[in-house]
Order: structure tokens, then C-alpha cells, then sequence
């Protein structure tokens, strides 16, 4: 895994989803420059970008969330978090087990970044139902419509789990 860089061949990039596959041809290096986020990528030897998951700071209104939505009180009128804003595989690595491993990186990184900048969750949109449901299965809640979330402690019981 590492960092998006110019060197990175992106043209040949489809998810079968435009709006993921157009952000990584055509804004992924540009959001990167204006420091939006961070665009992780898994490529091949020869640099052709395979799969990749964009990270940045986030932050839900406490007002927006339902009281009982986590296991703690919450005191700041924002909560800070962190924001898997997309997350996409190749059509040509698709059902693999290599989007499995990018959400992993995904929360791995988010949980050693929350040890830096304070970060009570990760943040996802599911686009549809497949999604929502891969979300699910590695232990995401249903904050309101399709957004979701999982916890920084259970990002943590996720990374043991896995090592163990």
C-alpha cells in the first residue's frame, strides 16, 4: 500500500462505478495538492493502479445523531472522525479478496492516524446495498440513511482479531 503519486498510471482504472473511477483519473491528484485527503493505492510492478481508498478528517454534529448511537457520551457539539470517502477495486481484481484488504488498510490506518489527530470513528457512504453490506460485515452501524460508522475500540478488537 502507498500514497498516490504522479507516477501512478491511473488511466486504465475501472470499478465499473464512473463516479469512482472518474475521481481517481481525474480529482484524486488534485485533492491530494489542495490536501483534502490522502488517496491510498495498491498497484502492480508496472505502477497500474489495481485498487485505492481515500482518507480525511471528518466530523458529525452532535445534534444530526441519535443519543444512543455510541457507547459514550458525547460533550463536543462535533465529534471527530475520520472519513473513508471512497474505497475502489478494478474490475479486473474484483472478487478476490483485494477489497477486503483495502478496507482493512483502511481502518488500520484510521486507527494509527486517531492516535495522532483524535478520531472517535470511521466514517462510510455505502452506494448501494452491496456495499452497505460489506460494511456490515466487518461490524458498521447504521448512522442514518447510507452512511455508516464502526468505533475506534472496534477498529482495534478488528485489528487484534486479525493478527491473532
Amino acid at each position: 500500500m502507498e500514497i498516490l503519486n504522479k507516477n501512478h498510471l491511473r488511466d486504465q482504472f475501472d470499478c465499473g462505478e464512473e463516479s469512482l473511477t472518474r475521481y481517481l483519473k481525474l480529482f484524486a491528484m488534485q485533492n491530494m495538492r489542495k490536501m483534502l485527503n490522502t488517496c491510498y493505492i495498491h498497484a502492480k510492478e508496472d505502477l497500474q493502479v489495481k485498487a485505492y481508498y481515500t482518507l480525511s478528517n471528518y466530523s458529525l454534529i452532535k445534534n444530526e445523531i441519535k443519543p444512543d448511537t455510541f457507547p459514550f457520551k458525547m460533550v463536543f457539539d462535533h465529534i471527530p472522525t475520520t472519513l473513508i470517502g471512497k474505497l475502489a477495486v478494478d474490475k479486473t481484481m474484483q472478487n478476490q479478496g483485494l477489497g477486503r484488504w483495502m478496507l482493512l488498510d483502511a481502518l488500520s490506518q484510521s486507527y494509527k492516524i486517531a492516535m495522532f489527530t483524535a478520531s472517535t470513528a470511521v466514517v462510510v457512504e455505502a452506494l448501494n446495498e452491496k456495499t452497505a453490506e460489506l460494511y456490515q460485515r466487518f461490524g458498521f452501524k447504521l448512522l442514518h440513511d447510507n452512511k455508516y460508522f464502526i468505533t475506534m475500540k472496534s477498529i482495534e478488537k478488528l485489528i487484534n482479531d486479525q493478527t491473532n
